[in-house]
């Protein structure tokens, strides 16, 4: 008899565990739980020409909890502007994404994404994504134009092919580049309704020392292409040292020495050489036909800022030359 009395008390005690384990799940079950889906969270918009159009889709948000939820932040990837109405959404009630994706120099393979920040606590994040293939109107090469180690007075030229790959006529309504010293010209093609075009670039004055960046500029009737122009223009005589250094508690009398050099080896004279901004002399010698050597001798008290040795030259584009001296 005792041996059954504990069996039925350990029995209902197990039965106990059990109508509140049900009736804690119950409760759980009624706890109001916000939860945000979309059906469709990634839209492919396949293979298309891109025409500098802009690529928009909406998508559906479905709040399929008990709670309504809140979009805290929208997080674009680049190119991509998002909106979400409403930004609270209620229980069983639906919002529109609605994201543009600005397509304008953008080609080939793209994913784009678009990150919903929300107010749920354990998945606070709703992951959209934008994907698909932009194709060329216009195909065109090069696709960069770089000119190296010219000189100020030296000949730029560059030839650019480009052909419309759309089945419509394209116009190509004007060619232009927005660096100064070269000019654009379309020398094949037809430069109202053709298929193909064939565009020089070329130096049309003295280009400035220094680098060249800036682009080409093709306007079709399909949209504006942009072919950037990189490229570095090198003095005709380069000096060395760049510039002729002093030290700030320097006193007295200091020589120095300086050459002159041409960089394609072409001959040139010195005409003169004189300090700037600082007092004592500067005497030159002809090494060769294409190299000078300068030897100054300043009084270092006097190097005031801006101060330089200027040498004037038989070279129209490079008739003076200007050494600075830095303490």
């Amino acid at each position: 008899m005792r041996e059954i009395f504990f069996i039925g008390l350990m029995m209902s005690g197990l039965y106990r565990s059990l109508v509140i384990g049900l009736c804690s799940l119950a409760a759980v079950s009624a706890e109001a739980v916000p939860k945000l889906e979309c059906f469709e969270p990634e839209h492919d918009f396949g293979e298309q020409v891109a025409k500098d159009q802009e690529i928009v889709h909406r998508f559906t948000l479905l709040n399929t909890g008990s709670e309504p939820v809140k979009i805290l932040e929208i997080k674009d990837c680049c190119g991509v502007t998002s909106t979400v109405v409403p930004m609270t959404i209620p229980p069983g009630s639906t919002a529109v994404c609605t994201s543009v994706f600005d397509t304008r120099n953008r080609y080939g393979k793209q994913g784009k994404q678009i990150l919903l920040v929300t107010d749920i606590k354990k998945t606070p994040y709703i992951d959209l994504r934008m994907t698909g293939t932009l194709l060329r109107a216009i195909e065109y090469s090069s696709a960069v134009v770089r000119f190296e180690n010219l000189m100020p007075d030296g000949s730029a030229s560059a030839t650019i092919s480009a052909t419309n790959l759309l089945a419509e006529a394209v116009t190509l309504e004007s060619a232009t580049t927005t660096i100064e010293g070269l000019e654009v010209e379309v020398v094949a093609g037809d430069q109202k309704a053709g298929r193909s075009w064939t565009i020089q670039l070329k130096s049309n004055a003295p280009l400035a020392v220094g680098q060249i960046s800036g682009v080409l500029k093709l306007n079709f009737s399909t949209g504006t292409v942009d072919i950037p122009v990189l490229g570095d223009v090198t003095p005709i005589v380069q000096a060395t040292p760049e510039q002729i250094p002093f030290s700030s508690t320097s006193t007295g009398e200091l020589k120095r020495m300086a050459i002159l050099r041409s960089g394609d080896g072409r001959a040139f004279d010195l005409l003169s050489a004189e300090l700037k901004n600082a007092e004592g002399t500067v005497s030159f010698k002809k090494l060769s036909d294409g190299k000078w050597q300068l030897s100054l001798t300043v009084q270092a008290e006097s190097v005031a800022p801006g101060a330089a040795v200027e040498v004037k030259t038989s070279l129209k584009s490079q008739a003076l030359i200007r050494i600075p001296l830095v303490k």
